[in-house]
């Protein structure tokens, strides 16, 4: 069995959502929030001028079209990324996680 210390998600023993205490602060911040700005911003926008698509939404084209495209990758996913690809000692729902969260990206 591993450490816990040694396990790679927790790096130093730390959260993996902690700051790196050996960088500057400032620009891990900036980052965080860039990332956190471009994830929930374009959701953010897609509802706010959804209203100027009206076609796509009576017919349910951009449900099925996007149902579809998720789906697609996140079994796609299963061929570019095998059990190997993964850390040793990873669970399996991070690996899901992790398969889902292409999907999104």
């Amino acid at each position: 069995m591993s450490n816990v210390q040694e396990v790679w998600w927790q790096p130093g023993g730390r959260s993996p959502f902690a700051l790196d205490p050996t960088k500057p602060r400032l620009p891990q911040i900036a980052s965080a929030v860039g990332q956190a700005s471009i994830i929930f911003g374009g959701p953010a926008v897609g509802l706010v001028t959804i209203k100027y698509y009206p076609f796509l939404i009576q017919d349910r084209t951009l449900y099925i079209g996007g149902l579809a495209s998720i789906m697609f990758w996140f079994l796609a996913s299963f061929a570019m990324f095998g059990s190997e690809s993964f850390p040793r000692g990873m669970p399996q729902l991070l690996k899901l996680q992790f398969r889902a969260g292409l999907v999104c990206v």
